[in-house]
């Protein structure tokens, strides 16, 4: 029998980590001395590297948060001189700016133009608004000018206060973010008279624009916030620029800033990185800049000091254990020999040679003392070792047996096609299968160890009852069972509960098998309602249905007989009892009086396509209409419906087309005569009228010029009133022969890009008179479907009126888009002109009705009932609303499906 200390040097040699970590008792002594040295000296070294780290870490805490402070008021003095370099510039330019508006508004536009400093400052454009907010003047030239920014924020609050003020917004027509400056522009007397505002895009080289370009370290940034107007003004997180700022609440550090606090903070970013904050305000529009920086980038520099630190004194204490060791080595080292010698040992032990000094010489001495009543001992253990190496191998054997087992159970479970749990007392899980975990698992990836009632807290106390029952020994099962989860969604289950018992018998807990017969279910239950729904219909169609089978003679289809009926079979032939008996018995002589009939039947019955066709039945003296299909070989199914009345009908239908078209052939006649009658009234209108207004014109002219000394001034007077009664008469009669052709001729149907049509005429408009500064909008991808030369018709009068009745309008604006009008939604054409009262607005469209006087606005009252004409003439409408001073708008449609817009 070999010494506890041998045998832990050999297990140490098989395993070092097992044998040094499982027994520290038998550790050498000069390994334990410097172990406990290497500790002693690396707590006292850890507590001094500590103080030492932690007073670099205050330091460099101080250092960073100075840095953090000194770029944060950089930002804020930048963004405060870029305030007062744009608020000044515009100042500069805002008093003349203020006495041109005042004086002479037109030559605003050439002033700003003029101004290249604030161009360059601003790099959207310059603009002025008038006191009613509407854009007189901009440069660069934006095609903007007539705009309304009466509800804009910035215009009110300038207007109000009379101070200039930056706002950051989403510019209306930029579609961009966009820093607003505007100042008040005054008028001798120092009144507010406008704004002068400079728009800057917050785009890549303006000062404002952060995104990408202004960084705090590496990963850290700056955020511009305007608690006034609560959102970021800009941000090196493109994705926030004009975004609203943090609600109230949400983050306790920055509800301090808003209440004046500036100093450093640490918080969580919406991203969820914990970074350091510090806060400064501009002079200018107290903004709020807060510049963070991640902890962890931060603080970086401080964490590689303190590793080598702490590295240093862990290496010192390594170097200081070693010494001890190579001390203890060399006075250890008789006992080491006397180690190795008794591992180089035989079977039988012999004593130690006995070296060293003191302690350790008696300790060998000792030893082979011991080791002769070691020697007895040896025997008797060697015989006990082998009995206890055979009972370990058979344990061994036993327990690979039972892993096996558990794990062929651990396999049948989890992979079992129902879903299985095993739970103990408590209704802790135990084991589960794959089915289980999907079906009732709750979303969690593992519910070993969970509480049952922990996973299903909703769990009915009806399934609690059933759980206690099976603990108490119950098998309970149920076959066709309930179950509705939290959620709402329901499950039919098949489930048992049976008890399971430990190695002595008693309970441990209970097992639970559920399988998801839901599908089934479903299943049955639509196989229930399709037959009930088959059911319904068959004894409620109101055609009549038959399924029959065909009997045959030599090939041929000789007869059939009806298997089935609906009640509309017996309503509609008048025939009762007929299931199983022969259509040859029910209507003796069909074959001969119907053959047909038996030869359609059979080629489907014999797997032929289905058939349809109408038939008159000599055997029963009735229209049908039959629809005819297979099932199976022999048998088909008839679907039916009695049609005398429609054939009648038909008969009457067919007697009335041909008189109709007799009618229409006589009427057409009529009409063409009618039209004929029309083109002789037009000639005579056209020719007749004109020749005596002519000769009046012509003959009032020649006396204005042969005796115009001799007439006085109310002679003149009169000779010009003829002239103009005249050539007033020949445009009536223009309107007349224009209102009589408008509902004539064939009417085309073309396909017309109605915004094309509409800027070409506005384009004549404007190119027929320069001097106009008419603004006119047309809304693209208008279409319609119609006459396209009547369409321009519609269009060339509508915007004729329009370019008309704004002739006195100071800032005329004409537009063209796809709108509605009480209710009827269509093309429409609006102006801000001198509009009409809806109390006349039925004499519109009436011919040679005016609501204006001819001194005002000058016309015949004939172009709107053309219009209108035209238009009913395709099938539409057209509608008007107006008001006196503002304006009118009127909107057509043509018939369904022919107008397309926006």
């Amino acid at each position: 029998m070999l010494p506890a200390f041998i045998r832990n040097q050999d297990m140490f040699m098989k395993n070092p980590v097992s044998a040094w970590v499982g027994n520290v008792g038998d550790w050498p002594l000069k390994v334990k001395l410097a172990l406990f040295e290497v500790v002693v000296v690396a707590i006292g070294m850890g507590l001094l590297a500590w103080f030492v780290v932690d007073g670099l870490r205050r330091d460099f805490e101080h250092l960073v948060i100075n840095e953090q402070m000194t770029a944060v008021g950089f930002v804020a003095r930048t963004i405060d001189f870029e305030m007062k370099l744009r608020i000044g510039s515009l100042e500069a330019i805002g008093d003349q700016a203020g006495i041109l508006l005042q004086d002479a508004p037109e030559k605003l536009s050439a002033y700003l133009h003029d101004k290249p400093v604030a161009l360059r400052i601003f790099s959207r454009d310059v603009y002025i608004l008038s006191k009613d907010g509407v854009r007189v003047a901009e440069a660069p030239s934006r095609n903007l000018l007539g705009s309304r920014y009466g509800e804009s924020s910035y215009f009110k609050e300038v207007m109000e206060t009379g101070k200039p003020l930056v706002r950051p917004i989403i510019g209306r027509f930029a579609g961009q973010p966009v820093l607003v400056v505007a100042v008040p522009l005054r008028d001798r007397k120092g009144s507010i008279i406008g704004v002068l505002c400079g728009a800057e895009l917050i785009v890549p080289g303006s000062p404002f624009h952060f995104a990408g370009e202004v960084h705090n370290g590496i990963n850290g940034g700056f955020h511009v916030i305007s608690p006034k107007d609560g959102v970021l003004v800009t941000s090196t997180d493109p994705k926030r620029v004009l975004m609203p700022m943090p609600s109230r609440g949400i983050n306790p550090l920055f509800d301090r800033r808003l209440e004046g606090y500036l100093g450093p903070g640490v918080a969580k970013s919406s991203t969820g990185i914990v970074v350091l904050s510090i806060a400064a305000r501009t002079v200018n529009q107290d903004w709020l800049v807060i510049g963070y920086l991640p902890a962890d980038e931060a603080f970086a520099p401080i964490r590689g000091v303190a590793v080598r630190i702490y590295g240093c004194a862990g290496l010192i204490a390594l170097l200081s254990g070693l010494l001890i060791w190579l001390f203890l080595r060399y006075e250890l080292t008789p006992l080491e020999a006397t180690v190795r010698h008794l591992d180089r040992g035989t079977d039988t032990l012999e004593p130690v040679p006995v070296a060293g000094r003191g302690e350790i010489r008696l300790l060998l001495r000792s030893f082979n003392r011991m080791q002769a009543r070691v020697l007895e001992q040896n025997a008797v253990i060697t015989r006990e070792r082998d009995q206890l190496e055979a009972m370990i191998a058979e344990r061994r054997r036993v327990e690979e047996t039972l892993r096996k087992s558990q794990s062929q159970m651990r396999a049948f479970i989890q992979q079992a096609p129902i879903s299985i749990a095993m739970f103990d007392r408590d209704m802790n899980y135990l084991s589960t299968s794959d089915r289980w975990l999907s079906t009732f698992g709750r979303g969690y990836d593992d519910l070993i160890g969970l509480n049952h009632y922990v996973v299903h807290p909703d769990i009915p106390e009806e399934w609690k009852e059933i759980h206690r029952q099976g603990l108490a020994g119950v098998v309970l099962r149920n076959d066709d069972d309930l179950w509705i989860q939290a959620d709402g969604s329901k499950y039919w289950l098949r489930w048992a509960v049976q008890p399971w018992t430990d190695e002595n018998g008693a309970i441990g807990g209970i097992i639970i098998s559920a399988e998801d017969i839901t599908a089934a279910r479903r299943i049955e239950e639509d196989l229930r309602e399709s037959e009930a729904t088959y059911h319904s219909l068959f004894d409620n169609m109101l055609n009549g249905f038959a399924h029959c089978h065909m009997l045959f003679e030599d090939g041929s289809p000789s007869d059939f007989v009806y298997l089935n009926v609906n009640k509309a079979f017996e309503r509609l032939t008048g025939l009762k009892d007929v299931v199983g008996r022969r259509v040859t018995e029910l209507f003796p002589g069909i074959r001969q009086s119907d053959p047909g009939l038996l030869a359609r039947y059979g080629q489907v019955a014999l797997g032929g396509p289905p058939d349809r066709f109408e038939i008159f039945l000599n055997a029963s003296r009735t229209w049908f209409a039959v629809s005819v299909y297979g099932v199976r070989p022999g048998d088909f199914m008839v679907v039916f419906d009695v049609i005398e009345e429609r054939k009648k009908a038909e008969e009457a239908l067919n007697n009335l087309n041909i008189l109709l078209e007799r009618r229409v052939a006589e009427r057409t006649v009529e009409l063409t005569a009618a039209n004929r009658e029309l083109d002789s009234f037009a000639y005579a209108v056209s020719h007749d009228l004109r020749a005596p207004l002519r000769a009046m014109n012509g003959l009032s002219q020649a006396l204005s010029e042969d005796y115009a000394d001799r007439l006085d001034d109310r002679a003149k007077l009169y000779l010009d009133q003829i002239g103009v009664a005249s050539r007033n008469m020949g445009e009536l009669i223009d309107g007349i022969l224009a209102l009589s052709r408008s509902t004539r001729g064939e009417l085309r149907h073309d396909s017309i890009d109605i915004s094309a049509m509409a800027t070409a005429l506005m384009d004549g408009l404007s190119g027929a008179e320069p001097a106009r500064r008419v603004v006119w909008q047309v809304e693209p991808g208008l279409r319609a479907s119609g006459d396209r030369r009547m369409i321009e018709v519609i269009l060339r009068n509508l915007l004729g009126n329009a370019w008309k009745y704004t002739v006195k309008t100071e800032a005329p604006v004409i537009r063209v888009f796809a709108g509605e009008v009480g209710g009827l939604r269509g093309v429409c054409v609006a102006d801000n002109g001198a509009g009409f009262d809806m109390a006349h607005a039925g004499q519109l469209f009436q011919p040679f009705r005016r609501l204006h006087r001819q001194d005002e606005f000058p016309g015949i009252g004939i172009g709107l009932a053309t219009v209108q004409r035209i238009i009913n003439r395709h099938g539409g409408e057209i509608r008007a609303e107006g008001k006196p001073g503002s304006g009118a708008i009127f909107c057509f449609t043509l018939p369904a499906d022919t107008v397309e817009g926006s």
